[in-house]
């Protein structure tokens, strides 16, 4: 391998040169690898922030989907008690209001 600066032979697993004594390689400093790491946590966050959302979305369909069945066999039970009947005898109608 060849220096970058000097352009003398080197070992290839070196990282520093030993003419010129600059870096082979440029070196990541600290804070860039946190930085990194900080965009990682972040996104992973995010994920698991939106499956939390889509599972209390999935849930709060299946309470309203609950709800709607409710009130739709209430409003059947209440239509059914406030319709009036009539009953029809002989020679007599009988008319009874429920409400």
């Amino acid at each position: 391998m060849k220096c970058p600066i000097c352009k003398n032979d080197i070992e290839d697993r070196a990282t520093k040169c030993e003419h010129c004594g600059s870096y082979t390689r440029k070196r990541r400093r600290a804070w860039e690898w946190f930085r990194d790491v900080g965009q990682f946590v972040t996104f992973i966050a995010a994920i698991i922030v939106l499956i939390l959302m889509y599972q209390s979305n999935e849930r709060m369909q299946e309470q309203l989907q609950l709800q709607r069945k409710s009130v739709e066999e209430l409003s059947k039970e209440f239509i059914e008690e406030k319709r009036p009947r009539i009953e029809i005898g002989r020679k007599t109608i009988d008319f009874t209001d429920t409400s």
